[in-house]
């Protein structure tokens, strides 16, 4: 039986291009079944937190023997990457769905005509196709019937943080910086409160961060901003357990 722990993040990382990540879909590699996110160019076991993290996907020797099989990646490439048993998906949590369903019931009362809430499902951002539980996007459904949306299509993005406070912090908030997504929320389901990060920067040695965070608390209403227009307000406490 094997131990989960923290994953590290001094390991030497090889990272897939998106187009490297499709072709594997594609050829049928990783599946649906996998429940895998692409974050930064690498892969991720999307219903496993350790310690507050995701942790790396893991792929089978027949798995990396069809990847260098299909050209996906060269030989010496396939040494880099995370190899052994993938650990058991979580089972879902309750109160981290039932906050998702308080925060999509809230944010359809007040987006503009011709915005529309996607839950759990994919954005295609240019160093991956992470699955924020929450994208406030431009269009309608059948819009995305052959694609996810992008950068351009996003008006902010949304994690339900239970014990995945760590991560939605860390991993995933510099992918979105580094992406362009101006505006991110954190439901803090814990805690009780909403972060909401804006003003994305890069620094000139890379490091990427918002410049700006603030913490509502229930008893305050939280802006909702779309093409930074505000088109409403919502109570904390219609957000929250």
């Amino acid at each position: 039986m094997s131990v989960l722990t923290v994953p590290d993040e001094t390991r030497p990382v090889y990272r897939f291009t998106v187009d490297q990540y499709h072709r594997m879909i594609d050829e049928n590699i990783v599946t649906e079944e996998d429940h895998v996110e692409m974050i930064d160019g690498e892969l991720f076991k999307a219903r496993v937190i350790v310690e507050g993290m995701s942790v790396p996907y893991r792929f089978s020797p027949e798995q990396i023997a069809r990847l260098v099989e299909y050209g996906i990646v060269t030989e010496n490439e396939s040494e880099d990457l995370p190899s052994g048993e993938n650990p058991p998906d979580m089972s879902r949590k309750p109160p981290h769905d039932c906050t998702l369903d308080l925060v999509l019931d809230a944010l359809r009362d007040v987006l503009p005509k011709g915005w529309r809430c996607r839950g759990q499902s994919a954005v295609t951002l240019a160093t991956g196709e992470p699955e924020p539980d929450l994208a406030v996007v431009r269009g309608s459904a059948r819009d995305f019937q052959n694609r996810h949306p992008a950068t351009g299509d996003i008006a902010f993005v949304v994690e339900v943080s239970y014990r995945s406070l760590r991560n939605d912090r860390t991993r995933k908030l510099r992918t979105y910086v580094r992406n362009g997504i101006s505006i991110y929320w954190i439901v803090n389901v814990e805690s009780r409160q909403i972060e909401v990060y804006t003003d994305p920067v890069v620094t000139e040695s890379g490091e990427p961060f918002y410049r700006t965070r603030v913490d509502y608390i229930p008893g305050q209403d939280v802006p909702v901003f779309v093409e930074g227009e505000e088109v409403g307000r919502v109570a904390v406490t219609q957000m929250m357990l």
